[in-house]
């Protein structure tokens, strides 16, 4: 009886954290990386970290390179606290480079492209197992972390744990006891289907800018024109 009360302690007490990252590949070589960031809120004052909710977020985010990302929405729901984040890179070089979700999983991450066959392969062994009881002074475990690649080009080769054969999306899913490498090759002259909808959200952010700067162009015209008249009126 004792011996089952103790093991139920234990399991009260091991808290973690979990994330799911998603990187988007656009057409023209910009990628779009999503994150959401989990971290059980019984962390929140242990080992060293604040015991205020905000500040021990921030802690967080400077210990792990969260703090490079430019747009971070913090939440605090249920038992979980943490960040959604969105960050956009010029090229998947710049991401394999200033990503922490890359430099927190593995060494790196290597990008090479040959003839138009892209191959994106992490570097070094994943070092999820590494992350735990990471305050101390309470159990803690990394409960699990999801990473996808979205992306509109045909894929000739891939490791993933799960495809998404209709979005064209490949999930490699992490945990502390089942941990692997990442693993894909694509066609970047070769689209994965030429149906327009589906393409549309990987051309989407070109269309976004552009609408801005026409937008932007248009309000300086009409403010430039509207000086003039009543300039003109004088």
């Amino acid at each position: 009886m004792k011996k089952k009360i103790f093991i139920l302690l234990i399991l009260l007490l091991l808290t973690g954290c979990k994330a799911q990252y998603n990187l988007q590949i656009n057409f023209g070589g910009n990628v779009i990386e999503t994150s959401n960031i989990y971290l059980n809120s019984n962390l929140v004052g242990r080992g060293g970290y604040s015991s205020d909710r905000k500040e021990f977020l921030d802690q967080v985010a400077e210990n792990y390179k969260f703090y490079v990302l430019k747009k971070k929405l913090k939440f605090d729901e249920g038992g979980y606290l943490g960040y959604k984040t969105y960050q956009r890179y010029r090229n998947l070089e710049l991401f394999a480079d200033r990503s922490p979700a890359i430099s927190n999983l593995y060494d790196g991450l290597s990008v090479t492209e040959s003839d138009n066959l892209v191959v994106i392969k992490s570097v070094g062994s994943n070092k999820i197992s590494e992350y735990h009881n990471l305050t101390g002074d309470i159990p803690s475990v990394v409960e699990k972390v999801e990473i996808s690649i979205s992306l509109p080009y045909k894929v000739v080769r891939n490791n993933a744990n799960h495809v998404d054969a209709d979005t064209n999306t490949y999930t490699w899913d992490f945990s502390a006891d089942k941990f692997g490498e990442i693993d894909l090759e694509y066609l970047s002259n070769e689209l994965f289907t030429t149906n327009p909808t589906y393409l549309f959200r990987f051309v989407s952010p070109y269309i976004y800018i552009t609408a801005g700067l026409i937008l932007i162009v248009l309000i300086v015209f009409l403010s430039v024109k509207n000086k003039f008249r009543l300039a003109n009126k004088i």
